[in-house]
């Protein structure tokens, strides 16, 4: 099951309906939000007619003459039922109709002033007080979180986005997890946060699961679109190989190269390296889960080892045979340890 949102500003050009026509048919979307669509309910039904069919509608136009929030879902997949309307937000309740679950489900677009944002706040407050159904929101908020969410521009003041603050704390929300895009909204000398996907404890409790991939605009809107996985096989795919500088410090390392790094056959330069190094996959595989699995855990324990025995020496004065060997383990697989979290953490940086 997938839900979208998306600021599209403005949703009478044909270039932005095909878009998001394309959108909704090569990402099999179940439900959708058009943000700032500047529409009203003619166009809309002209548009479900047209390049939509057999899609249902919801909106807020009755509640703003800007066509600010309408919602499109597949009535074969999904039942929608609208639960509360404001300028601001459209509060629903969606049904999986080949899982049977269930959970609420908020569009919003918000003001883009301190004060009229205040109403937006309150109303979310009100309708999370009565929800104790799992509860995704799926939002331009037109403010960000934290001042880190913004580049460019003027600084943003405490004053910006306290009661912002205060709404996702008394709620107790969270962002789903999420790839792609961080910054959502681009002007050209500014960057922002403004679009995200916030779920409550509930949701987090239940087994909807859930990951949101903020993808780039293109030409069609100045706002990345929101694309929410819901329901999905869990089943996690297999890693892909990496090497990890630590296995150097093996004794068998050269050892087991030098034995694997064999290859009878024809092919390009290019084909017989890449035999080569899948030669070497699985016995390296084994070497780190033989020597190298839980690397820290291991150095610690090895810590462990070596400490009990030099207070056991230095309380006797007893010199024992084991203790170079033992201290020079622990050197090793400490010293494999910091390989890895320095590696680890290059990795992390580059990324």
């Amino acid at each position: 099951m997938k839900l979208a949102c998306w600021n599209i500003r403005g949703f009478h050009k044909p270039l932005k309906q095909r878009g998001v026509q394309t959108l909704v048919g090569t990402q099999h979307i179940d439900v959708i939000g058009i943000l700032e669509s500047k529409f009203d309910d003619k166009a809309l039904q002209n548009l479900l007619r047209i390049r939509f069919p057999g899609m249902k509608a919801t909106h807020n136009f009755d509640m703003s003459n800007k066509g600010r929030i309408f919602v499109l879902w597949n009535p074969t997949r999904v039942d929608l039922t609208t639960v509360c309307l404001t300028d601001q937000v459209l509060h629903a309740r969606v049904k999986c109709l080949m899982t049977q679950k269930e959970f609420c489900i908020s569009f919003i677009y918000g003001f883009n002033t301190i004060v009229q944002r205040r109403l937006l706040w309150n109303d979310l407050i009100r309708f999370g007080a009565n929800c104790s159904s799992p509860w995704i929101l799926l939002c331009d908020f037109n403010n960000v979180l934290t001042p880190d969410e913004k580049q460019g521009g003027l600084k943003v003041k405490n004053y910006e986005t306290k009661d912002f603050v205060d709404c996702v704390a008394i709620l107790d929300l969270l962002d789903l997890k999420f790839s792609g895009c961080f910054y959502t909204w681009m002007s050209p000398k500014v960057c922002s946060k403004l679009d995200r996907v916030l779920v409550n404890q509930a949701w987090l409790s239940s087994d909807l699961n859930g990951h949101t991939e903020f993808q780039a605009p293109g030409c069609l809107s100045d706002h990345t679109v929101s694309i929410v996985s819901l329901l999905e096989d869990q089943k996690q795919k297999p890693k892909a190989f990496k090497f990890f500088n630590m296995w150097t410090l093996s004794e068998k390392f050269l050892d087991l190269v030098l034995d694997r790094w064999k290859f009878e056959g024809y092919g390009t330069c290019q084909y017989r390296l890449k035999q080569l190094f899948k030669g070497l996959k699985k016995p390296l595989q084994t070497l780190n889960r033989q020597h190298f699995g839980n690397i820290s855990s291991r150095a610690a324990a090895a810590k462990r080892r070596l400490e009990e025995l030099q207070r056991n020496m230095l309380h006797t004065g007893t010199i024992l045979d084991e203790y170079k060997q033992l201290k020079r383990k622990t050197e090793i697989v400490m010293e494999a340890e910091r390989l890895f979290i320095a590696q680890k953490t290059k990795i992390n940086y580059l990324k």
